[in-house]
């Protein structure tokens, strides 16, 4: 498939880390389709806040 047609159908990428409870959303970028090398053209989506342990 080519990249740039992946490009044009995904939208959002997230990236989980973590595992059972402690799984959290480390990251959402928004793809934006293909910079100048060809690679994939990602813009965060949103700033997430550093989890401390802390109830906020």
């Amino acid at each position: 498939v080519p990249r740039a047609l992946i490009a044009e159908t995904i939208d959002l990428v997230a990236v989980l880390s973590g595992r059972g409870s402690a799984r959290r959303l480390a990251e959402l970028a928004h793809v934006a389709g293909l910079g100048v090398t060809g690679d994939y053209a990602l813009v965060p989506a949103t700033s997430i806040p550093e989890h401390t342990g802390a109830p906020s």
